[in-house]
This record gives C-alpha cells, sequence and structure tokens, in this order.
C-alpha cells in the first residue's frame, strides 16, 4: 500500500512540476535585443528579426517547429492606372503613357528602390507589468536617400509586438505570434497629381515543402515568372488580408488592412487600399500594397505572423496535463475502492 501511495504522489508531484514549469514560461515575455540595426525579438519558440541596417528592410520569421519565411521591403513606385483596375501592374510605371514630354521637361525615375535609403534605428521602448514584457515598440527611419530627386521624402517603420491580443481600429492581432509594423511616407515627390502609390514586399519561405496562398486553398505557382503580369488580389470582406505560407500544420502569414490613413488638405482620410502580385520564378512573391493619391503623408500597418499548432501549444500542453491530473484522480479513487 505504500508504494501505491507513493506512486500516486510521485505522479501528482510530476504534474504540479509540469504545470508551474508550463506557467513558468508562459510568464517569461517578450526578450529584445538589437545590435548593428538588426533587432532580434523573442518569446517562447518564436524568434523575429529586423534587419535595416543600411540594407533593404527584411523581416524574418522562425518558429522551433521549422516553419521560416522573409518578407523584404523593395520598392516604392508612382504608376498611372491605366486599365483602371485599382492595382499596380509594371508597366503602368511610365506613368506619362505616350505623351512625349514637352520642350524643357524633365521626367524622373518613379520608382524608388530601398537599397538607396539608409535608416537608423531609435531604441525600444517597453511595456513592463510586474516584471514582465508585455509589449514592444521600436522604429527605422530613413536618415540619407541617394537619389537627390527624393531628398525631401521621410520613410519609417516602426514596429510593435503584443504579448496579449489586441485589436486596432478592427485589425486583430495575435498576441506573442504577431508584429505590427506601420509604414509612414511623406513627401512623396509625385511627379502627376492623379497618380496612385505602390509599396513592393518580396515574400519568401525557406521550407522546400511550403505553399503560399493568397486565396484559401489555391497555392500559387511560385516557379514561372510573372513579372510584368501582375494579378489583382481577391479580398474578403475583413478589414485584414492575409498571404498564407503554409508549412504541416503551421500557418504563417503576411497580412495588411484594406483601408490606410492618407493626408489629404492637412486632414487625414481612411482611403481603400488594394494589392496585386507577381512571381519571379525563383519560388518569391512580388505583393504590391497599393494606395490612393495623398498630399503629403501615409500611414500604413501591416503585419507578420502564425497561426496553427504553436499558437495553442501553451494552453494545449496544459490541457493534457489537467487531464493527466484528472486520471490520476480517477485512478486514486478506484485504487481506493478496491481497498474497501
Amino acid at each position: 500500500m505504500k508504494s501505491h501511495t507513493i506512486n500516486y504522489l510521485g505522479l501528482s508531484l510530476m504534474v504540479l512540476i509540469l504545470l508551474s514549469a508550463n506557467n513558468a514560461l508562459a510568464d517569461e515575455g517578450i526578450g529584445y535585443q538589437e545590435q548593428g540595426n538588426i533587432v532580434t525579438l523573442n518569446i517562447d519558440d518564436l524568434a523575429i528579426t529586423v534587419n535595416a541596417g543600411g540594407q533593404v528592410p527584411k523581416f524574418h520569421y522562425k518558429l522551433e517547429s521549422g516553419l521560416s519565411f522573409n518578407i523584404m521591403f523593395k520598392l516604392i513606385a508612382e504608376f498611372y492606372d491605366f486599365n483602371e483596375d485599382g492595382v499596380f501592374q509594371y508597366n503602368e510605371t511610365n506613368i506619362w503613357g505616350t505623351d512625349p514630354p514637352e520642350i524643357g521637361e524633365i521626367r524622373y525615375n518613379t520608382i524608388l528602390a530601398l537599397p538607396s535609403v539608409m535608416w537608423a534605428f531609435s531604441g525600444f521602448e517597453s511595456e513592463v507589468v510586474e516584471e514582465k514584457t508585455v509589449a514592444i515598440h521600436f522604429n527605422f527611419t530613413s536618415t540619407n536617400i541617394f537619389d537627390p530627386f527624393y531628398a525631401d521624402l521621410e520613410l519609417a517603420i516602426v514596429a510593435h509586438l503584443y504579448l496579449e491580443d489586441q485589436t486596432i481600429d478592427g485589425y486583430q492581432l495575435e498576441g506573442g505570434r504577431e508584429l505590427k509594423f506601420d509604414l509612414i511616407v511623406k513627401n512623396w515627390p509625385w511627379q502627376k497629381d492623379d497618380t496612385n502609390l505602390a509599396i513592393r514586399f518580396d515574400i519568401s519561405s525557406e521550407n522546400e515543402d511550403a505553399e503560399m496562398e493568397q486565396e484559401a486553398g489555391k497555392p500559387i505557382e511560385t516557379g514561372s515568372n510573372t513579372t510584368g503580369m501582375e494579378q489583382k488580389a481577391e479580398h474578403t470582406e475583413d478589414v485584414k488580408q492575409v498571404l498564407a505560407i503554409n508549412h504541416g500544420d503551421v500557418e504563417g502569414y503576411f497580412a495588411y488592412a484594406t483601408e490606410s490613413q492618407n493626408n489629404i488638405g492637412g486632414e487625414f482620410q481612411t482611403k481603400n487600399v488594394e494589392a496585386s502580385y507577381s512571381t519571379d520564378g525563383d519560388d518569391n512573391i512580388q505583393y504590391y500594397l497599393c494606395f490612393e493619391h495623398f498630399d503629403d503623408e501615409l500611414i500604413y500597418d501591416p503585419s507578420i505572423g502564425s497561426i496553427g499548432e504553436e499558437t495553442a501549444s501553451i494552453g494545449t500542453t496544459s490541457i493534457l496535463l489537467l487531464g493527466a491530473g484528472a486520471l490520476l484522480v480517477l485512478a486514486n479513487f478506484i485504487y481506493r475502492k478496491k481497498r474497501k
């Protein structure tokens, strides 16, 4: 009888230890560091790095389970929507069409490639509750643009990571899994007053078996080159749109809102956002977020994150351990009944 009692106590103690360890894991909060303009954020099994050290800004998202993908902020382009579909196609960067330039008129390149921009890191702003970091904020701002035509342009990437779920202007964020980054564009040197702006992100996965989906259940064929044949992204009725990066049972994603804040006439107005995309033949997706004409400032909030087994891991572990505890209680009850 003593040995049975010891076994029950030992198993019960094991359950309590595992539950305590699980709670400690959940209480660690957000870890963060910066070195050489490379920011690293850690939460449990997730690592996010943001690199803007004088290079093209790049976001790397990785889970210990293996999911790994990159989002690269590639270029900004002014375009004229010749076919009136509301989105960017590469041949629309010739905003003047077939009109010959007037005598003495100078027409500039409408594409700003991001390697021509230098960036500075702001430092971290953290939110701490009971010695646990529950949110972290930081930004990269442009300090120098080598193309003189864009000398007055100001760019900023303002990043936010929260430990708990958030809803911001109808945009839902997964706590502990989703990095939100605001894009701010000021003083874009428009060449025409009836053009739009496109911001391109290159999206790639480091998982050979990954599938990318702009529409649920319809993988994108990333092995062919469709540059110049950009197609309009199909949007749902939700504020938040998602390009999924599927790897096993886990879904990573690049997400964006269907609304932006455009400063027009000195006041911010909510404007519609559309998107188009193409592939480069090397398993990369070129994704263009398309914005209506504005005066001196644009504010917009995309994000990167994941859902699936990893998101639910802490809760699932707790449930399994509680289930084990319940089985121990039941076994103890049966054992006591047999003694009678």
